[in-house]
């Protein structure tokens, strides 16, 4: 028998070196990967839009001037555990193409940077649909992630009162809290009025709350969430999906 590529093949086959699979197994495989891969790209771009909506949400605790409370308040609250499940997302996508060479002759790091700014631009352009933001709302009851948005300089509530240097403010619990302001006080997004919905950063005295920065969500910061339980359960609530 000469020795060619087929003959060799054949002589691998009879030694039982090489198992033969039918064809139905070799698609199965191809579909499995395939679906993988898909179900992680899909996952990639709601991690990617949930973060975006996040960092959307809470850009002013960074660049609203509350100084050190603004950023201490934006470490607690980050989503961490949405930030760890999208790196392991990539890591096992990028397991995936490599184990199978799924690069269609592209370099390998090139592919990746190309799906993994595809999966960002179609996260952040997802939250700005309405259709993405009810989406987005949803899962954010469902993951419970009002949860998530919790510490110890900072509280959600609904303005019930307000005058020059005070503030009382229903809070998620249905609680009324005295707040403090002064002209340290940063109204990134404007000064409150009575039934705003808000987010207050400062710190506490005793039962009593001294703002330095306040944010004001407006109804059009989330268009299109509609209707729903808001803070204290109020209706037609107008701030952050994280409250629902």
């Amino acid at each position: 028998m000469k020795n060619t590529i087929k003959n060799n093949i054949l002589r691998k086959i009879e030694k039982g070196e090489v198992k033969m699979r039918s064809r139905l197994s070799v698609i199965s495989e191809k579909l499995g990967i395939g679906s993988s891969l898909a179900l992680l790209f899909l996952g990639l771009i709601f991690l990617s839009g949930i973060i975006s909506i996040w960092l959307k949400t809470n850009s002013d605790l960074i660049f609203g001037e509350y100084g050190r409370y603004g950023l201490k308040t934006f470490v607690e609250s980050f989503p961490y555990l949405f930030v760890f499940i999208f790196i392991l997302f990539f890591i096992l996508l990028s397991y995936f193409l490599k184990k199978y060479d799924i690069s269609y002759k592209k370099p390998f790091i090139t592919l990746l940077s190309i799906i993994l700014g595809i999966a960002i631009v179609f996260g952040w352009f997802s939250i700005n649909t309405s259709y993405g933001k009810r989406f987005y709302q949803n899962k954010g009851r469902y993951f419970s992630m009002g949860q998530m948005m919790r510490g110890n300089n900072f509280f959600f509530g609904r303005v019930v009162r307000a005058n020059n240097d005070q503030m009382i403010i229903l809070s998620e619990n249905n609680k009324e809290i005295t707040v403090t302001i002064n002209d340290d006080t940063h109204f990134s997004f404007g000064r409150p009025v009575i039934g705003d919905e808000v987010r207050c950063v400062g710190e506490w005295n005793e039962d009593n709350f001294k703002a330095y920065g306040i944010r004001v969500f407006e109804a059009d910061d989330f268009e299109g969430f509609g209707r729903g339980n808001g803070m204290g359960g109020l209706r037609d609530a107008k701030g952050p999906m994280w409250l629902r």
